[in-house]
């Protein structure tokens, strides 16, 4: 696979936490194929280390299992799963939630959650479908009346802002914080092993500062967010550790067959967007709502997707 997600992914996030404006020329498609090659190219620690044969290959295959793994759920299986389990998963009797409370969702995201994971949807999708990016004036286009009718504008920004959206700045200290805190770890400055620690994209996949609008350089970690993983993730941030403690009991003892839903809620939940033509770019004549910062891409295409 020539452009793999995963290697995208990392090439987006070196170009945004190590990239300068100076004195560079537009990045072009082999810029790209080389990064990619590059990325390919970089030697595995564990596979040349002196441990025995086995165990060589054993940690290679969790290493990598782990890097590509996150990337090749089916997508809307996972949304899915998402309803599936904060929604349709009672908490047992005999527990107390100390997190999952009634209005637990609104808590966090600052709106329930099917407006959380169709905020996600609109992103994404509007991701995939204008080279990574979303426009707010998307709201003022032909389809924007069928957006709204699904989650307002003003849920949509307030959410992208809260949890999606970043700046090239916060990407830079976000790096320098991870490889700070791998100083005090045996062998955690291998160079080898950067691209297996925190990617910050990962909390805020989308990026102001490049024209109108977001930036998404890896739309498929837009995707994850509405995910378990991504939930679980934004929710011990701001729970704790016990909110993944209370999602893992209601989880193992929920009764069998709780977590099947109707067709029903899976076109309420688990997609909230209407159908038809809401893929469409922007109406570029309408002003943005979401302010961006300056600044301009490292590198082209890491907007790609296989």
């Amino acid at each position: 696979m020539k452009y793999a997600p995963w290697a995208l992914a990392d090439a987006a996030r070196v170009c945004l936490a190590y990239g300068t404006e100076y004195q560079r020329s537009d990045a072009t498609e082999r810029d790209l194929l080389e990064i990619l090659t590059a990325y390919s190219s970089l030697k595995e620690p564990t596979l040349h280390g002196t441990d025995e044969p086995t165990v060589r290959l054993r940690d290679f295959m969790m290493r990598l299992g782990g890097e590509q793994g996150a990337w090749q759920a089916p997508e809307f299986n996972s949304l899915a799963r998402t309803a599936a389990l904060y929604l349709h998963t009672p908490f047992p009797e005999h527990r107390q939630p100390r997190c999952m409370a009634p209005g637990w969702d609104t808590e966090v995201f600052g709106c329930p959650l099917p407006d959380y994971v169709g905020t996600a949807q609109l992103l994404w999708g509007c991701a995939l479908f204008n080279a990574g990016r979303f426009d707010p004036a998307i709201f003022d286009g032909p389809d924007g009346e069928k957006f709204n009718r699904a989650i307002s504008r003003e849920t949509v920004l307030r959410v992208i802002e809260q949890h999606f959206a970043t700046d090239v700045a916060t990407v830079k200290a976000t790096e320098r914080q991870t490889v700070d805190s791998l100083g005090s770890v045996a062998g955690g400055k291998a160079a080898q092993l950067r691209r297996f620690t925190y990617n910050p994209l990962l909390g805020s996949p989308a990026v102001t500062g490049f024209g109108p609008g977001l930036l998404c350089p890896s739309p498929r970690l837009v995707r994850r967010k509405a995910t378990p993983a991504g939930i679980n993730h934004t929710g011990r941030e701001h729970f704790g550790i016990g909110f993944l403690r209370q999602v893992h009991d209601a989880d193992r003892e929920r009764p069998a067959g709780s977590g099947r839903r109707s067709g029903r809620d899976r076109r309420q939940t688990g997609s909230r967007l209407p159908t038809g033509q809401h893929h469409r770019g922007p109406d570029r004549r309408a002003q943005p709502g979401i302010r961006p910062h300056s600044g301009r891409p490292a590198a082209p295409g890491a907007d790609r997707h296989p």
